[in-house]
């Protein structure tokens, strides 16, 4: 599957067509756009960004949640934050056209350190836009926001937005919160409680060995994630010798590997749940293997 990370990190651009109106907007976008790439692309692996990518519009399942009851707004804006640091979220967009199946979006995703004009630095939360038509043309970096850290707390839209840069200022402010809230909700259903099907894909045993006797460092493991919202968190689950098949995620497996934020439930004793973010955080020795995911996010049903 070639998605839009890929095809933006291989020919990717910043949006120019704002260049002529105001030079300080273009510098803006080539600055974003230089560090998406070197996130995506050029950072080392352990502060790349972690991507990922739904089959379906995120909103479209939030309404869904929203609409039968099991989960309100306000809940949703107090725990949402980014699963990790930083992130790139891919999902398809309704872009009321025709041919709208075809139109990809992609988040990156950081919090950072915000100076504002006359103002001590605040913390925030930077949103860069990437769209991808699916016309054959390079995918374009059009548009960045910063907005306050999030969670974002309980309003309906954040208190205040940076504009770093965007092409179609005639539309902006009726367009700014629908981009925000979509980040929000894919956000979101990555740190309620899912379930990870793993799918590995590992160079050979043998290689393995033969680099370790040479005293070469054990080639990346490479791993597809499919995370099904909504679906219980599953143990290890048990080969056909009764004994727990050990995965990169297990306490015994020592190969360095990102475990991205979550939001855990704590149920014991309480008449009411209390919701705890858990960050994301690396753990284990490179020096064994690094294991890199890509994730796949589908729904319950998928």
């Amino acid at each position: 599957m070639t998605t839009l990370a890929q095809k933006y990190v291989e020919r990717g651009i910043p949006d120019n067509r704002h260049a002529e109106i105001d030079p300080f907007a273009d510098e803006m976008s080539r600055r974003v756009h230089a560090t998406v790439l070197r996130d995506m692309r050029d950072a080392p692996i352990t502060e790349q960004a972690e991507r990922f990518v739904f089959s379906r519009c995120p909103t479209d399942i939030v309404k869904n949640l929203i609409a039968t009851r099991q989960v309100d707004h306000a809940t949703m804006m107090e725990i949402t934050r980014p699963p990790c640091q930083p992130c790139w979220l891919e999902f398809p967009v309704d872009a009321g056209h025709e041919d709208s199946s075809t139109v990809t979006l992609g988040v990156y995703v950081m919090q950072t350190q915000v100076m504002r004009r006359h103002e001590l630095p605040r913390e925030g939360t930077l949103l860069a836009y990437v769209m991808d038509l699916g016309l054959g043309y390079a995918p374009s970096l059009f548009g960045a926001l910063v907005v306050p850290k999030m969670p974002v707390g309980t309003t309906h839209e954040p208190s205040w937005v940076d504009v770093l840069f965007w092409p179609d200022t005639k539309r902006l402010q009726d367009a700014i919160p629908h981009f925000i809230q979509d980040a929000i909700d894919a956000m979101f259903l990555l740190c309620i409680p899912r379930a990870a099907e793993l799918r590995p894909h590992v160079p050979s045993a043998r290689l393995q060995r033969r680099r370790a006797a040479t005293g070469k460092k054990p080639l990346i493991e490479y791993k597809y994630v499919d995370l099904k919202i909504g679906a219980a968190q599953p143990r290890r689950s048990q080969n056909s010798n009764g004994h727990s098949d050990l995965t990169s995620a297990s306490r015994e497996s020592p190969r360095l590997h990102h475990v991205i934020g979550h939001v855990r439930t704590y149920r014991k004793d309480r008449e009411t749940p209390k919701l705890t973010f858990v960050p994301d955080f690396w753990r284990g020795d490179a020096t064994r293997g690094v294991v890199i995911h890509t994730h796949n996010v589908k729904e319950k049903s998928a």
